[in-house]
């Protein structure tokens, strides 16, 4: 076979593929027409999964391939693949939720990697779709080998998967069994803590609304949890007035892009639940939500106040400067011998993360606040906490034989790059055995 001849087989066996179908499906819905970066990182990973080259799935081939990032470079110096991911993550959920909820096949990405997962919706199906083992070796004469139908002996193989699937979920050995792969996690131990318990698990946001008033208002304090909850504030001329980001902000709810990303990466952790899972919007909220609830917490005081009833109680505390440049800085409570008393930021440089797991109000539950020095810190704890690597040493101490995961809080550092959170150092940590 020619070359020529090899690269139109290639071509034709991509194209009536089943998972290409669903792919330009995808990209030609409303949800990714006008997203380029998108279709092109979901069309590389499949097409990767489609001539089985898992090497090619990788954060820095896919930074070179599909964001035109030089050979070589450092994946821990820009995040823009882990990012994107994350926002692809999402508009895919979104897409299955509305025009895609008919599919017969559905692609997923699995958080902690970038190798496509494809199933079959509907319980109907008994033959799983394959896709390209992240330990598999690339073949080099992929193009000329021919394609083989299923065994006899593996189609039983998955008729007895699927007859041992049914039966517990019968039994219910284990609610929330799903068909396809499912990823396990250092962070398991922590998100079965968050959101076990009778009480739905909330995800509460910041109130990005909040911050833009600040920074309208030209506040040099920021504001006090019992001002938010009074709610005068959204009465300020400020507040009211018309042309201020397009209306008043006192009618407006406004979250981050990293807020949104993070209530998405949540919904799949929610497998863990046994009571739910719901997005809450701050102004909402009484502390009676927190008195006998799991919830999860995104943002400093600045534009979550929510957060001001349990760090207050931590060893590290996000404070609004408020003085000549408006940054903000970390104080640190009780120092330890090599350890400063406060952690100022850098500008546009540099900032911190913080993430922090703690009780609620009746100490029945529990909380985990996932705060940031600006929007960037926040984007850095959220990449943080679903990192495996960086959170194997934090979950190691926290967590000891079968006791439930103890208390802890992280501060880290992200050098910012072009707009994005670069590498990420820990400063310091605390733990708190039971």
């Amino acid at each position: 076979m020619t070359l020529d001849e090899k690269i139109e087989d290639r071509a034709q066996t991509t194209t009536s593929d089943s998972r290409w179908i669903a792919v330009e499906r995808i990209i030609a819905s409303r949800n990714f027409a006008k997203s380029g970066r998108l279709s092109a990182f979901l069309s590389y990973i499949v097409q990767c999964a489609i001539e089985d080259r898992a090497e090619g799935v990788s954060e820095q081939q896919i930074g070179i391939h599909v964001f035109g990032r030089t050979p070589g470079y450092n994946p821990a110096d820009d995040n823009i693949v882990r990012t994107t991911a994350r926002q692809l993550r999402q508009r895919l959920a979104l897409y299955y939720q509305e025009e895609g909820s008919t599919d017969g096949l559905r692609i997923e990405i699995p958080r902690g990697g970038y190798i496509p997962v494809f199933h079959t919706s509907g319980s109907q199906t008994a033959e799983a779709i394959a896709s390209p083992s992240p330990l598999s070796e690339p073949q080099s004469d992929a193009a000329d080998a021919p394609i083989s139908p299923p065994s006899a002996s593996l189609k039983w193989l998955n008729v007895l998967l699927l007859l041992l699937m049914g039966a517990a979920l019968c039994l219910g050995i284990e609610r929330g069994i799903t068909f396809y792969r499912m990823r396990s996690s250092v962070t398991d131990p922590l998100w079965r803590e968050l959101f076990s318990g009778s009480q739905t698990t909330m995800f509460v946001p910041g109130d990005a609304g909040l911050n833009l008033f600040n920074n309208e208002a030209h506040s040099s304090t920021q504001l006090a949890l019992r001002d938010y909850i009074g709610g005068g504030w959204i009465y300020s001329p400020v507040a009211k007035s018309p042309g201020f980001a397009g209306g008043p902000v006192a009618a407006r709810r406004y979250v981050s892009i990293s807020d949104l990303e993070l209530a998405s990466d949540l919904k799949g952790l929610s497998r863990f639940s046994r009571s739910g899972y719901r997005i809450k919007f701050p102004r909402g909220l009484a502390a009676e939500d927190f008195r006998n609830a799991n919830a999860i917490l995104a943002g400093a005081p600045v534009y979550n106040p929510w957060v001001e009833m349990f760090d207050a109680h931590l060893n590290f505390h996000i404070v609004y400067n408020g003085e000549g440049d408006s940054t903000m800085y970390v104080v640190n409570r009780k120092p330890l011998s090599d350890e400063p008393s406060r952690y100022v930021v850098a500008p546009a440089r540099q900032g911190f993360g913080y993430i922090a797991l703690t009780d609620n109000l009746e100490g029945d539950g529990k909380i985990l606040l996932i705060e940031g020095t600006s929007h960037l810190g926040v984007d850095a704890a959220i990449s943080f906490l679903f990192n495996d690597g960086k959170m194997a040493p934090i979950i190691a101490k926290a967590k000891i034989s079968n006791k439930p995961i103890s208390n802890f809080e992280v501060l880290i550092e992200a050098n910012f790059l072009k707009g994005n959170s670069g590498e990420v150092t820990v400063l310091a940590t605390r733990f708190y055995p039971k």
